[in-house]
């Protein structure tokens, strides 16, 4: 069974619309996971690999070759292509269309887990671009949380506030 697949360069435009946050500039998408993960080729020659559950961009082989090498790996399946929980899907009758990859019910940023009971088969598009927005929320939720404690810690009185009180 194949783990990639490939689809239009208005696809992967349209799926990564959310994904603001990232600096895609240069990278140029070639395929994906059956779960929609996505690799880049950046104009250097190197590999890029956008693992959607994480929410990062990562530069992760220096070439096609060694990409290649790995990704014909036990380890490299499991690890980038998601393959044994692929091959259960499709043994369980999941069987993709031509714009759709696996996804998750529940997403594992919402507390899902990475399992074959959790696997259902979505558009493409709208599963790459519906979790890149709950990265964008999380991202956003998290920043706010970063503005209300530092409001809470330089509303605390300093030590030298303290000994100016005391003379």
């Amino acid at each position: 069974m194949e783990l990639t697949k490939e689809f239009s360069t208005e696809q992967y435009a349209f799926a990564l619309e959310s994904w603001s946050f990232l600096d895609f500039s240069g990278l140029t998408p070639h395929f994906t996971s059956l779960f929609g993960d996505i690799f880049f080729q950046a104009p250097d020659g190197s590999w890029w690999y956008l693992d959607l559950v994480g929410g990062t961009l990562l530069p992760e082989w220096p070439n096609a070759q060694e990409m290649v090498e790995e990704l014909q790996t036990e380890r490299g399946q499991d690890q980038y292509l998601l393959g044994t929980i692929a091959l259960a899907a499709a043994n369980n009758g999941l069987a993709l269309g031509q714009a759709q990859v696996y996804d998750f019910l529940q997403s594992p940023l919402q507390g899902g887990r990475i399992e074959m009971e959790n696997v259902i088969v979505a558009d493409f598009i709208t599963a790459v671009n519906l979790i890149g927005t709950l990265h964008t929320e999380i991202q956003a939720r998290n920043a706010q949380d970063d503005a209300d404690t530092d409001a809470v810690f330089d509303a605390l009185p300093t030590a030298s506030d303290e000994r100016a009180d005391t003379d």
